[in-house]
């Protein structure tokens, strides 16, 4: 599998948009929010996005014969990672480039990206 912008974003975004404090109690929650229903393919990207260290997170438990956790809010990094692909025009922008240059987009990527785009 590889790594999924376009759902990073979805993710990201539903994690802002909460009002809450704690914006989801259980992964199941997140993946209704945002319409996603194929499980293991959603769990991946969760893991990458967890290395990376975009949001806080419960304490990880087992349900259903898979790990489970609650979903606090974005980090500092994961705000600044949405605000990288926060629009259409930036996310598409960002892959275009990735494409030409053959490779993934990664966080890393994104981070520059938005820093280039600041003339930083």
């Amino acid at each position: 599998m590889q790594r999924d912008i376009d759902l990073m974003r979805k993710i990201l975004l539903a994690i802002e948009d909460s009002e809450e404090y704690m914006s989801f109690n259980t992964l199941d929650e997140l993946a209704q929010k945002i319409d996603e229903d194929n499980d293991e393919y959603f769990r991946y990207q969760l893991r990458l996005m967890l290395d990376e260290k975009l949001f806080w997170i419960t304490d990880i438990v087992l349900g259903k014969g898979y790990s489970d956790f609650g979903i606090y809010q974005l980090t500092s990094k994961g705000c600044a990672v949405l605000d990288g692909i926060r629009t259409d025009e930036l996310c598409n922008a960002l892959k275009k480039a990735a494409g030409k240059a053959g490779v993934q987009v990664t966080v890393g990527l994104i981070l520059k990206f938005l820093g280039a785009k600041l003339g930083l």
